[in-house]
């Protein structure tokens, strides 16, 4: 069965030859990962366009019945199954759309419109427990994205580019080799060919700045950028917080039998999670000063945010996720990263951001990472 991520893609013979390209770069790069990425379809439309399913706007979800406690024990027994694993290997398919408008409030006329959108397939390897220092991982990320610009006056613009991204935390230390193809001048410079050594300063990079390189970092703060939505891992956010916190319902589906991949011919229980809108945006902007208005920004009857797990018959055993996160609202200027004067008085702002993120578990997978050359 396809990953049920709306708009997949799949590389072009362009980001083949990148992906070659980055292999020869590095004779211990794994080679199943250019066997996955050769799966994925590109695309230049714009993101996952989700219908997004009214969801509670506050916290105050009714209490769980026996039933939907005895699904949420399973999913309990998945996650401790889980944290015994002593490898497993990850593939995820991300896709994610944002978009900014400014408008003027007088005569409801757009100023400017950005739009971002993003596709990315990861392969990734993990030794050990990826909470703990000690553990080793490496990620292969291939990653598609499309910038657009336009203004009430003036030229729209475009960039359209391709990265190609390993990064590889092992010994305490976090190392990252990439390249990128496509783009303009304009974009910021890339690495250097060949691996570099980042644990100090995972930000150094600003071309890079999509991945995020401080998650490979256990013991590293994340920091929130200016763009809250953008800048948040929702998926770690839902993974890092108790369940229990973020539910607003869950049920169970009649089974699924998975027609291909590695899980094909087998039939898996399907739980569904709807997600808190208001608990789950608390949880991503704890710490910072303007929680509340986030809050307020964000939670309102156009959210919609929710998990499906797929889990073994036999052992409730972890074997794929799907995450779906459609968040709009209207921030205040100052609670969005824009500085006072940044816009003009009148001025207001409306965004769109949506995720999908399809991710597929192989437990005790034959991992092999070693410290770059």
């Amino acid at each position: 069965m396809h990953p049920p991520i709306k708009k997949l893609w799949r590389i072009t013979a362009v980001g083949l030859c990148v992906g070659l390209a980055l292999a020869l770069m590095l004779p211990g790069a794994y080679s199943i990962r250019a066997q996955d990425a050769a799966t994925l379809t590109p695309t230049t439309e714009a993101g996952p366009q989700v219908t997004p399913i009214p969801a509670t706007p506050t916290s105050a979800a009714p209490p769980l019945s026996t039933s939907q406690l005895a699904l949420l024990s399973q999913i309990d027994a998945a996650n401790l199954d889980q944290s015994n694993w002593q490898t497993y290997r990850t593939v995820s398919f991300n896709n994610a759309s944002f978009v900014e408008t400014l408008t003027n409030f007088a005569d409801g006329s757009i100023l400017s419109q950005r739009q971002v959108d993003t596709n990315g397939l990861i392969t990734t390897d993990v030794q050990g427990d990826i909470h703990s220092p000690t553990h080793s991982q490496n990620s292969l990320m291939t990653v598609e994205r499309i910038e657009r610009s336009s203004f009430s006056a003036g030229t729209p613009t475009t960039e359209q580019y391709t990265l190609l991204v390993e990064a590889r935390y092992i010994n305490s230390r976090l190392y990252v080799q990439a390249i990128r193809t496509g783009g303009s001048e304009t974009l910021p410079a890339m690495p250097p060919a060949g691996w570099t050594d980042i644990t100090d300063s995972p930000d150094q990079f600003p071309a890079l700045e999509v991945i995020n390189l401080r998650q490979y970092l256990p013991t590293l703060a994340q920091t929130s950028g200016t763009n809250p939505l953008t800048s948040t891992d929702w998926v770690s956010v839902v993974q890092n917080t108790p369940l229990r916190d973020l539910i607003a319902d869950i049920r169970q589906e009649q089974p699924e039998t998975f027609l291909d991949g590695p899980f094909a011919g087998q039939t898996f229980n399907k739980v569904i999670v709807q997600l808190d809108p208001a608990a789950v945006v608390r949880a991503a902007f704890v710490g910072r000063s303007n929680v509340d208005a986030l809050v307020a920004a964000f939670v309102n009857e156009g959210v919609d945010m929710s998990l499906t797990i797929w889990l073994d018959q036999s052992n409730s055993r972890r074997v794929r996720e799907q995450y779906v996160f459609v968040i709009q609202g209207s921030p205040t200027p100052e609670s969005f990263g824009y500085a006072p004067g940044d816009i003009g008085e009148g001025t207001s702002i409306n965004v769109i951001f949506s995720l999908e993120s399809d991710i597929t578990y192989t437990a005790n997978a034959p991992v092999n990472i070693q410290v770059p050359q």
